[in-house]
């Protein structure tokens, strides 16, 4: 996936493995428990931000998906080069965070079924 404004792409790949059971070959995460990090926070950091004056947000954080997080973000002013590029480079670090996160050995369609909106 290409991010306008941003010099950096997100790869999300599915090559075939044999002799490996999809659903006990998740790995464990890469990162101990003291350097994990909500991999959403700088989404939900400047949703929060730009979006102060909702006083249900806080509450409603903690289930909103990447997706939901953008969503909201670009319907707050969506004609704004400078704040969607501020958006891309926040999701990017979210898929960064993700990609540090765990890696998985998965079904291609879990793999390539990521979050694009739906629930």
């Amino acid at each position: 996936m290409f991010y306008p404004f941003t010099k950096e792409v997100v790869v999300v790949s599915s090559n075939p493995v044999s002799g490996i059971a999809p659903a006990a070959s998740k790995n464990e995460a890469v990162l101990s428990d003291s350097e994990k990090i909500d991999p959403l926070a700088t989404l939900k950091e400047l949703l929060l931000e730009k979006n102060s004056k909702d006083r249900s947000l806080v509450k409603r954080l903690d289930n909103m998906s990447m997706a939901d997080l953008r969503d909201e973000l670009l319907a707050l002013d969506p004609l704004n080069a400078e704040y969607i590029a501020q958006i891309n480079q926040c999701e990017l670090l979210c898929w960064k965070r993700l990609e540090l996160e765990k890696s998985v050995i998965d079904l291609s369609s879990e793999i390539l079924g990521f979050d694009c909106g739906m629930k």
